[in-house]
């Protein structure tokens, strides 16, 4: 049994000086309370979202952004006063069951379908979710828009929907309840920023204890911060300070941190990613980053690679087997394999106006301190000498040699100082 309507009311319910985000869309472990609402809707069979917003100030496209990505989402505008009215039209005709979210909480998939379920098999007009006999969560189960108009006629202008409930309660009106238990998979409402970051160290532990239990070691597991799609082989270190957002993807047999940040990342198996921050690129097997390596977005990496420390990559393809020892700048690049970028070298990627690309064909050896002016082509196993700036290119086997000829002029130290 699964609720196919869910209606999510969005107050602006923080306190002067606090953040200028509601609750419902503070994070944690990197994602919205909202999402992680709306994934656990989605696992339950729900597939119909309204996101009502009583303040009209909330950003409606920053409400958007943050609400789930699967289908039928729709966002609602409502005053206080117009908010029943706004849910009514939405529900009328209807003769499913209907989620109701007055308040952020996490929640799985099995306690939303658990919360249906007893819902349809009693008699009653709304089932309310009780995290405990003095802890309702904010999520209410109704049937049909009948029920909707009972339960509306009830409500004020604030919405108080556990105000309601007491109301029709002293009017034997039969409600029903559901106590969160251990089978149904829990639920912890949020509703100040205390518990909102005690949810966050819930989550953060019980999200290290998983992969743990699947054979990561966490050598500091307090300094762990891992989102909950993140996916981790087996025999694979985390050192203090790692940081894996998003829905990153490690191997086997790697060893990442200390202070590391994977943001949508795919590694694979027996790579080493230390002290360096990695954004939205993916790489083979057997790469060794770091230390203070910057991976920026859109970059491809081979097996075999060395990229080194103070080493900053973006939007490249890196074939496999080549080395970016230290102290360079790869851009808008597609590297061959098996070449030797020299220390000090850079990519000159943007003429004020446009960026342009730089290749380097398969066994180059680029020589330290070269500016390779793109676009521009370095042949296969072709040099640049060091200290050049090739603005041209260089053939397959040729020697790029871009500088001038020293000259030494002797005395001139002397006559100088004179």
């Amino acid at each position: 049994m699964s609720c196919t309507h869910t209606v999510v009311l969005i107050r602006r319910d923080h306190p002067p000086g606090a953040s200028k985000y509601p609750l419902m869309l503070q994070e944690v472990l990197f994602k919205p309370l909202l999402r992680w609402m709306s994934d656990a809707l989605y696992a339950a069979g729900g597939r119909s979202v309204r996101i009502i917003r009583d303040d009209l100030s909330l950003d409606a496209p920053l409400l958007r952004c943050f609400a789930p990505q699967w289908s039928d989402i729709a966002l609602l505008d409502a005053n206080a006063s117009d908010i029943g009215r706004t849910v009514l039209s939405y529900l009328s005709g209807g003769a499913e069951e209907t989620l109701f979210i007055t308040a952020p909480a996490l929640l799985t998939g099995r306690t939303v379908a658990s919360l249906c379920q007893a819902h349809a098999s009693g008699d009653n007009l709304l089932t309310e979710l009780l995290a405990d006999d003095e802890h309702p969560t904010g999520l209410y189960c109704l049937t049909g828009a009948a029920a909707a108009g009972t339960l509306f006629s009830y409500l004020d202008r604030r919405f108080d929907l556990p105000d309601a409930c007491r109301r029709m309660t002293a009017d034997d009106i039969p409600l029903g309840s559901f106590f969160v238990s251990d089978s149904s998979g829990g639920a912890v409402r949020v509703q100040n920023t205390q518990a909102l970051q005690m949810a966050r160290q819930t989550m953060q532990s019980a999200v290290v204890e998983r992969h743990m239990r699947q054979g990561v070691a966490v050598l500091d597991p307090s300094s762990a911060v891992i989102s909950s799609e993140a996916v981790i082989g087996r025999d694979t270190t985390l050192l203090p300070g790692v940081v894996i957002q998003g829905e990153t993807v490690i191997g086997e047999d790697c060893v990442i941190g200390p202070f590391t940040v994977l943001n949508h990342c795919a590694v694979g198996d027996r790579c080493t990613i230390n002290a360096s921050q990695l954004y939205d690129s993916r790489m083979g097997s057997d790469v060794k980053v770091g230390p203070y390596a910057y991976v920026r977005p859109n970059c491809v990496l081979g097996s075999r690679i060395k990229i080194g420390d103070f080493v900053e990559l973006k939007n490249a393809h890196i074939g496999s087997g080549t080395k970016v020892p230290h102290l360079s700048y790869v851009g808008d690049s597609d590297v061959g394999e098996g070449v030797n970028i020299g220390c000090g070298s850079i990519t000159v990627n943007y003429d004020g106006k446009k960026k342009h690309r730089t290749v380097v064909e398969n066994g180059a050896f680029i020589g330290c301190n070269s500016n390779l002016v793109s676009p521009v082509t370095v042949g296969q196993n072709a040099y640049t000498a060091a200290g050049s700036t090739i603005t041209g290119n260089v053939p397959p086997g040729a020697l790029g040699i871009a500088r001038a000829r020293q000259v030494n002029k002797e005395g001139w130290a002397e006559k100088k100082n004179k």
